[in-house]
């Protein structure tokens, strides 16, 4: 049993920051890619978006990558 005159400790703001998403011109390597959860299909055509965790996914496997210029 807890003694319910205990002061609960002081909650600290541990929770991690989610960084801001920042707008990036991204383009397909080899053909076509379809966004499976929005619907967006990349060409070789850069298009402005924001990174997400299937894009990002598929910049790690080298299918998509980021136009600087």
């Amino acid at each position: 049993m807890t003694n319910s005159k205990e002061a609960a400790p002081a909650k600290t703001d541990d929770a991690p920051k989610t960084r801001a998403k920042k707008a990036v011109y991204v383009r397909a390597v080899y053909g076509n890619l379809h966004h499976l959860f929005t619907g967006v299909t990349f060409t070789t055509d850069p298009k402005k978006v924001e990174i997400d965790g299937f894009l990002q996914a598929q910049l790690d496997a080298g299918k998509l990558e980021i136009v600087t210029d």
